[in-house]
């Protein structure tokens, strides 16, 4: 007896965990299947064949569960000046799934096969136009086109930025950058890993010199001497600004600094009561408030933006979990603060702006609402 697929997901290739991830199969067996346990992550699951015998799964509602245990939370906090690879176990889960047909006289048949899970969604459209990530090494960041392998990013100089690298297999990576003929190397897991340009901390773990300065930075990902990624850096001084860091549909994090704009404050009560209840002489108010609400609402903006960082930016409107700079101390938790976007109408494309000139006003809500006493 054996338990074959007709319709099966990679066991080499990475597989996003938000899409429908549907397999087919059945057993050569001549006896009668009644039911099938599939197991994962100690959850078994039980389904039924169709009237032919072949039992269908689709992963997405189970793997989507289990790979957000964190419900999006960013737990990789820089706690070294030196310390440039951190691994992200909540982006992937390498993930062994045990099937097992059982038949009407209560024997089974089984097979184990391993999945490479990630936190990441594909679009439609990006898989009519063939626009898909390298699938053995890759960064989890919007890319242009169907440039496989080739990423555009922005790093302002003294501020957190990383970038989230897969990898299929233990490798010893070298990343070079191509500007200033700087190097350094680290040895990648089976599994994504956060690779820190910066921790917050000016250029630290890397050097001064590694970026050229305010200037496209060429960086490539080696494995040897063969290229995997190309990182193009766009690299800029610091200015004031509100930085945000906000996870993508590839299933990495995103930085960009927004030019602050206004902050608004909604300002509402909670409640009140009567308290209309002596004379005039003997009544300090008629009405007793319980309490105020205040919310505050920041509004920032781009301007002189590149195609590529447009489509960064596009990304925070639909993201899952936004952050917003408070603090650059080293291996700080509270260094930054949840926010979530607006709700609201945003003009992303305009064909009447020229190039490079466009304008982008996120909406930002501080949550949890600010405290008052009540």
């Amino acid at each position: 007896m054996a338990i074959t697929f007709s319709r099966q997901l990679s066991t080499t290739d990475i597989i996003y965990s938000y899409n429908n991830n549907i397999v087919e199969f059945e057993s050569d067996s001549v006896l009668t299947p009644v039911r099938c346990e599939v197991t994962i992550w100690g959850n078994v699951f039980e389904i039924h064949p169709d009237p032919n015998g072949v039992f269908s799964f689709n992963f997405k509602n189970v793997m989507r569960t289990i790979i957000n245990e964190n419900i999006f939370k960013d737990n990789i906090h820089p706690n070294s000046q030196t310390t440039i690879k951190y691994d992200d176990a909540d982006l992937y889960k390498y993930t062994n799934v045990a099937y097992k047909i059982v038949f009407e006289d209560t024997t089974t048949d089984s097979i184990n096969v391993a999945y490479n899970f990630i936190k990441a969604v594909e679009q439609l459209e990006d898989i009519k136009e063939n626009k898909s990530n390298n699938k053995s090494q890759c960064i989890l960041t919007p890319f242009e086109g169907n440039q496989t392998g080739i990423y555009y990013t922005n790093f302002w100089q003294g501020l957190p930025f990383d970038v989230a690298f897969y990898s299929d297999s233990v490798q010893n990576i070298t990343v070079e950058n191509v500007n200033t003929a700087e190097t350094f190397t680290f040895t990648s897991i089976k599994g994504v890993q956060r690779v820190f340009f910066c921790n917050g901390n000016d250029y630290a773990p890397l050097t001064s010199t590694f970026f050229e300065a305010d200037k496209v930075n060429q960086v490539l990902f080696k494995i040897g001497t063969t290229t995997v990624c190309t990182l193009y850096v766009k690299h800029s001084s610091s200015n004031c600004g509100e930085y945000l860091k906000f996870f993508n549909r590839q299933g990495g994090w995103n930085y960009y600094l927004f030019q602050p704009n206004q902050v608004n404050r909604s300002i509402n009560s909670i409640g009140s009561f009567n308290n209309d209840n002596e004379t005039l002489e003997n009544t300090d108010s008629p009405i007793i408030e319980i309490g105020k609400e205040a919310e505050d609402v920041i509004s920032m903006y781009a301007t002189d933006i590149e195609k590529y960082e447009k489509s960064i930016i596009n990304e925070v409107f639909s993201s899952p979990k936004i952050y917003r700079l408070i603090s650059t101390q080293l291996n700080a938790d509270n260094n930054w603060i949840s926010e979530i976007v607006t709700d609201s109408e945003i003009n992303v494309e305009d064909a009447k702006r020229v190039k490079n000139d466009v304008v982008v006003v996120g909406l930002i809500k501080t949550k949890p609402k600010l405290m008052n006493i009540e």
